[in-house]
């Protein structure tokens, strides 16, 4: 082989590192919570989770209750979030993909005041979680509005 075709291998090797090396970081990147790392969640709402695995399915049962006065209302938009150090960070699900980059159903869901409601979140979208301390986060709307303007949170423990 002459000097200039093994110029040219090795600068299409380099070139195409450089690009296998660009798409394994902006896959594994994480991102951190758009949502902060302090949560005041809406006043007069519970929101509980609770992990349940089995089969090889993994789901969150969660429940919201919804002790204020007037009705709330959620779409089946949430974010999944892990603690790193101090610090929250939105989980990818298997495809490299954030919640505001995945398609959702435009559905809502209604809880009366003074009542509760049980959903099933399943997380077989995402690759298995690691030991540590997650947080489920949904945003709601109160009264007849549909535009969510606030959010809850529930917090879960995966060993």
């Amino acid at each position: 082989m002459s000097r200039k075709t093994i110029a040219v291998f090795i600068s299409i090797c380099c070139i195409l590192a450089v690009i296998l090396g660009v798409a394994l970081i902006s896959r594994y990147r994480t991102y951190p919570s758009v949502f902060g790392n302090i949560i005041e969640t809406a006043p007069g709402i519970e929101f509980s989770a609770r992990l349940v695995s089995s089969g090889g399915s993994r789901q969150l049962i969660c429940v919201i209750r919804n002790i204020s006065d007037s009705k709330i209302t959620y779409g089946e938009e949430y974010y999944l979030e892990r603690e790193k150090d101090g610090e929250w960070f939105e989980v990818k699900d298997k495809t490299g993909h954030r919640a505001d980059e995945r398609a959702w159903n435009e559905l809502a869901y209604y809880v009366p005041a003074g009542s509760e409601k049980e959903f099933v979140i399943s997380l077989n979208s995402f690759k298995p979680l690691p030991g540590g301390t997650y947080r489920i986060i949904k945003k709601i709307s109160r009264g007849e509005s549909s535009n969510p303007t606030e959010i809850v949170a529930a917090f879960f423990t995966v060993e």
